[in-house]
């Protein structure tokens, strides 16, 4: 490659020069940049830091009112009379009973014995496939809702006392729903006795009173021939009906 008389490049000492414009440049350029952005975090992290603390959290926080709980009410003995209790909603997805072929009947029927709720409302919700949440109960109280876990989570068999209200378990066989019945009986009375809860007498099958709707003239009539025997309309129509029965009997057996 020639060389000029003093041993260097033709041209170098231009294009030299030139690269090291150029890296100039882009020096200044980086602190100018870096100091626009220091500058700039600066007022964002202490100028302006309250201000954008505020907006974050106004974006992430939101306040509701939340009732205080009722304090605890004793009567002169100190005998708790009413406290505050947490509450639970039930409620089932219609459309995971569908994907996981779940017997949506024997759901219905367990969680209408737990919850009083009508079986057949149940039952409608728990066909509405396109759902995930259809709300079945509200305010559902800790001791029902425990009974619904259990539920969900050992079967569908739910055993109970009509006359005990609240007493009632489950169990994943029939077997087992019975045999939890008992201990849950035995739990029920055990705390009514405790707490001072007046407990049902057993109910007979036939209670000795029922209703019956009647035309109004045969009511006039009955109670017209009751007080002309000077008798009460119960006492001639239980009168009028152990007469007429007998008589029907011995034409039935003649």
């Amino acid at each position: 490659m020639p060389r000029g008389e003093n041993g260097r490049t033709p041209g170098g000492g231009p294009n030299r020069m030139m690269l090291r414009r150029t890296l100039f440049l882009l020096s200044v350029c980086g602190i100018a940049a870096f100091l626009v952005l220091a500058a700039r975090l600066y007022q964002i992290q202490i100028v302006q830091h309250d201000e954008y603390e505020a907006a974050a959290i106004a974006q992430q926080v939101r306040e509701t009112t939340v009732s205080a709980a009722r304090g605890t009410i004793y009567d002169r003995n100190g005998v708790v009379l009413a406290m505050s209790a947490g509450v639970d909603t039930v409620y089932i997805s219609p459309a995971e009973i569908e994907r996981y072929d779940e017997d949506k009947e024997a759901i219905a029927r367990g969680l209408s014995e737990i919850l009083g709720v009508d079986y057949k409302t149940i039952l409608k919700k728990a066909g509405n496939t396109n759902s995930w949440y259809e709300v079945v109960a509200r305010k559902v109280e800790a001791e029902t809702a425990e009974l619904v876990r259990k539920f969900k989570a050992e079967g569908g068999y739910v055993a109970s006392y009509p006359e005990l209200r609240g007493c009632l378990t489950v169990g994943d066989t029939a077997e087992s729903a019975a045999a939890n019945a008992g201990d849950a009986k035995r739990e029920w009375l055990a705390a009514a006795l405790e707490d001072g809860y007046e407990i049902p007498e057993p109910q007979d099958e036939y209670s000795g009173q029922f209703k019956l709707r009647i035309p109004k003239s045969l009511h006039r009539d009955l109670a017209l021939h009751a007080r002309r025997e000077g008798i009460s309309m119960n006492q001639y129509c239980l009168y009028l009906l152990a007469k007429n029965d007998a008589e029907q009997n011995r034409v039935t057996s003649a």
